[in-house]
């Protein structure tokens, strides 16, 4: 079964809660489609699963890490016999002006948090020393990294994520670099260390701006989940 890819010119939409094989709701087993002009990205995290391609019949094994996409008005199905976690993120074409893409507006509260927390101190090195200790998969991708280097990365990815809107051309392009960098050709970062990434992003803003709320917390989340999305579909 060969594997689409997404059409250049998708952002993301939103995605579906996390899944187990307990939680799957009970339609994805079942023939269903995505509505048109609306894509998806299964993301197989955990465990195995087949899909199914109703319109051509065929079925595909996934073992995670892995990924699908889906595309629009497609029947399809996701065939499950054990333990598994999954998501999808839904992607579509963008129908905003450019002009209200360009830049976001001076008084965003994300943008002022970041703001606030480079002003505190060393943004991407507290983020490394909490990222590095969240999960003991994570060390061993670092092991030949230049940390001055991966530093600067870091918060300019960082910074794009906040300040830039994902259909703006240049931070889109940035972004599916490093999803290309990251995918299972080259780095093979697991889909499921992203919400690591942004577990201790998210932390990371807790420590050190001071103004720091919940619902900072959220909207960072919010913030950055559609760059973070790009960058899985890559994989």
């Amino acid at each position: 079964m060969t594997q689409l890819r997404l059409p250049a010119g998708l952002v993301p939409s939103g995605c579906s809660p996390t899944f187990t094989a307990d939680s799957l709701p009970k339609a994805l087993g079942e023939e269903h489609a995505l509505g048109a002009g609306r894509w998806g990205v299964l993301q197989l995290l955990e465990g195995s699963a087949s899909f199914v391609d109703l319109k051509r019949n065929v079925e595909r094994p996934m073992t995670a890490p892995d990924t699908q996409v889906i595309a629009p008005l497609a029947p399809h199905k996701l065939r499950v016999s054990g333990p598994l976690t999954c998501r999808i993120d839904f992607f579509v074409e963008d129908g905003r002006s450019p002009d209200s893409i360009t830049e976001r507006r001076e008084t965003d509260p994300v943008r002022e948090s970041f703001a606030r927390c480079e002003r505190a101190g060393d943004f991407a090195t507290t983020f490394y020393d909490t990222f590095l200790g969240a999960s003991p998969e994570i060390a061993p991708f670092f092991v030949e990294t230049s940390f001055e280097k991966q530093r600067k990365l870091l918060r300019a990815t960082v910074q794009i994520m906040v300040t830039r809107h994902v259909s703006d051309l240049p931070a889109r392009e940035v972004l599916e670099r490093i999803g290309e960098s990251h995918s299972r050709q080259q780095l093979n970062i697991p889909p499921r260390l992203y919400e690591v990434w942004l577990d201790s992003v998210c932390l990371t803003v807790e420590a050190m701006d001071p103004e720091w709320s919940e619902e900072v917390g959220h909207q960072w989340r919010e913030r950055l989940r559609p760059g973070m999305q790009l960058i899985m579909a890559a994989y």
